[in-house]
């Protein structure tokens, strides 16, 4: 298979590190909605006075915040997805300009609008847990759903437990000593960020990959591009350049708050296209580049041993310097063929014989 265009890899990189701003401001988006949430629970936890009377006046609590909670989200949600319109439009523009500006002797095809928001609402997300297989709608309606558990199951704990309704309304806000970074809210809060991350990137990628399927004449795959730093996972760093059909494969995000991309495989006959260029790292001495065609492991090879453990933990880092293996085996050995991660002892049956010489059979 050809190599992928530096150029190409490094507009995916950079608009990766755009998209992760567009990821925040989107998230921002959430605090009107939450201050509504604050506001709308605890005005109708105080219209039940002191404490919550019985078990009958507890059901229609419960039955009155989860309709509230219901309508908000309904709200936030609705808003959101008009975003991740814009989001999947403006990614599937900007690909035609990069490939165009790529390879200048050919006219790239731009999918209809209609083409484009399909791909990313109906194709499944690829992230693992109880949410893989979901597409946009059920992956959203799962997560309001989550998020008003938090808050029905802190007033059935607190009715349970005999607590006032200033004691109940303390836990759902938080208290202000913590800065209410204690309370369900902060919770709900912390997991808007992880949804909206994925459901961007989501969005995003797959608008790409229906640009790459309306060019298949110039587009022949796609590598697999992490980002190489400490807080990537065991799955991305084992992805990481790795190649695959154009219409087969994982994409990101493989996992909730996924920072990885693909960039695209152009035809053999734009080998010419492949020149050196440089892509962004950051380890144990700060920000730094690395070539195009490095991958997640052979980067981490260069790296000093305790910043190779305290990436992969000691055993892991052992085995990175001392198994005998390449960068690509080590990176094959950490993923299942469904793309998992390997336990330890998974990993050490198949590869005994890199335990034994690393010491660590």
């Amino acid at each position: 298979m050809a190599e992928t265009s530096p150029a190409l890899t490094n507009d995916a990189i950079r608009r990766q590190v755009l998209l992760e701003g567009v990821k925040e401001d989107e998230h921002k988006k959430f605090e009107k909605f939450l201050k509504q949430l604050d506001k709308s629970i605890r005005e109708r936890l105080s219209a039940e006075g002191e404490t919550i009377e019985s078990k009958k006046r507890l059901n229609v609590l419960l039955a009155d915040v989860t309709q509230i909670q219901k309508d908000i989200y309904s709200d936030y949600t609705g808003q959101f997805q008009l975003d991740l319109d814009d989001i999947a439009l403006t990614q599937a523009d900007l690909e035609v300009k990069a490939l165009n500006a790529t390879v200048s002797d050919f006219e790239s095809v731009r999918p209809s609008e209609n083409q484009l928001l399909a791909a990313y609402k109906n194709n499944p997300l690829s992230v693992t847990g109880k949410s893989q297989g979901l597409t946009l709608k059920p992956f959203l309606k799962q997560y309001s759903s989550d998020q008003i558990t938090f808050i029905t199951g802190a007033i059935n704990q607190g009715f349970a437990e005999g607590q006032t309704i200033s004691q109940i309304t303390r836990n759902i806000r938080g208290t202000r000593a913590a800065r209410f970074n204690d309370g369900q809210l902060a919770i709900i809060n912390r997991n808007n960020r992880i949804m909206v991350r994925t459901a961007v990137q989501n969005a995003g990628e797959q608008a790409r990959q229906r640009t790459w399927v309306s060019n298949k004449d110039l587009i022949k795959g796609v590598e697999w591009v992490s980002t190489l730093d400490s807080r990537t996972t065991s799955q991305c760093r084992a992805l990481d350049g790795r190649e695959f059909p154009i219409d087969k494969g994982p994409r990101p995000p493989i996992h909730y708050g996924c920072r990885s991309t693909v960039t695209p495989i152009l035809s053999e006959k734009y080998d010419f296209l492949d020149k050196g260029a440089k892509r962004p790292a950051r380890g144990d001495k700060g920000p730094s580049t690395a070539s195009t065609d490095t991958t997640y492991y052979s980067w981490l090879k260069t790296q000093p041993a305790s910043f190779q453990d305290d990436v992969l933990g000691p055993t892991r880092g052992k085995l990175l310097r001392n198994g005998g293996l390449t960068s690509e085996e080590f990176s094959r050995l950490q993923l299942n063929t469904n793309f998992k991660a390997r336990t330890i002892d998974e990993m050490k049956r198949q590869a005994p014989e890199a335990f034994k010489e690393a010491n660590l059979a």
